[in-house]
């Protein structure tokens, strides 16, 4: 997924300059004020709430310095942070693109969306972005400042269980008369049992072994409590390790359909 990005809004880093991302197909208006290191709000995981210039943003080794009066100097590690706000608003613009290619032929971007972040230290993050860039440090997401303007909040991985940007698919589903609220509850429902399938009902369903040999199995498996269901019917000769590799994989497939 391309990105345009803000030269002005670089970084000091321990490698060099970090490049604040824009949303997919947007870049920021060149801001003078940006030369500067910019205002940020900084949430902690203790809760505290700490504001001042960000002057070194550094994804690769996991930190950030702050330049605060009440902040000892020196870095502070990804593993302390929840959130960070910068407070300047910033103008976004769709991105230029070369003569030959039209914005037909591209993946259109990201309409103005909500978005749900589940995270790891309890309380829900939930709100409107222009677009977002998952990256693997983190989460950047653009924050409507107004009808050209975004802030920018960075969530680190770490931090973040799970997110979601946009409504639900079968909420859009219903919406757009496409499935029933039925249709959709049953889905789900199928969706928690294929997350929940043990692996002897998913040999059986497929019928990989048959009701009577996984019962053996599960048989021979009391007197071995050591032993795995799966090594007990290779052990038995009712399954061979590719077999047991791919019901393996199957499984882990299943529970992981969105």
């Amino acid at each position: 997924m391309g990105t345009a990005v803000l030269p002005a809004a670089q970084l000091p880093s321990a490698a060099g300059t970090f490049t604040w991302p824009a949303p997919p197909y947007c870049e920021f208006d060149p801001d003078p004020a940006a030369q500067t290191p910019g205002q940020c709000l900084v949430v902690l995981s203790g809760g505290q709430k700490l504001q001042g210039a960000l002057l070194r943003f550094n994804p690769d080794a996991g930190e950030f310095e702050l330049g605060n009066a009440t902040v000892p100097a020196g870095a502070v590690q990804f593993s302390d942070l929840l959130q960070i706000r910068m407070l300047r608003p910033l103008h976004l613009r769709r991105q230029e693109l070369p003569p030959d290619i039209s914005e037909e032929e591209i993946f259109p971007a990201s309409e103005q969306q909500t978005f749900s972040i589940e995270m790891r230290s309890g309380e829900p993050l939930t709100g409107e972005t222009r677009g977002f860039v998952d990256a693997q440090c983190g989460l950047f997401l653009f924050l409507p400042a107004g009808d050209s303007t975004v802030t920018r909040l960075f969530v680190p991985a770490q931090e973040i269980r799970a997110f979601r940007i946009g409504e639900p698919i079968g909420q859009l589903l219903i919406e757009d008369h496409v499935a029933s609220k039925e249709a959709v509850a049953a889905a789900l429902d199928r969706q928690r049992e294929l997350r929940v399938q043990k692996l002897g009902d998913l040999l059986t369903d497929n019928q990989i072994v048959s009701a009577e040999e996984l019962a053996a199995a599960l048989k021979h498996q009391q007197q071995r409590p050591v032993l795995r269901l799966g090594e007990v019917l290779i052990e038995l000769g009712l399954l061979t390790a590719q077999e047991l590799d791919n019901a393996l994989k199957m499984q882990e497939r299943n529970r992981k359909v969105p």
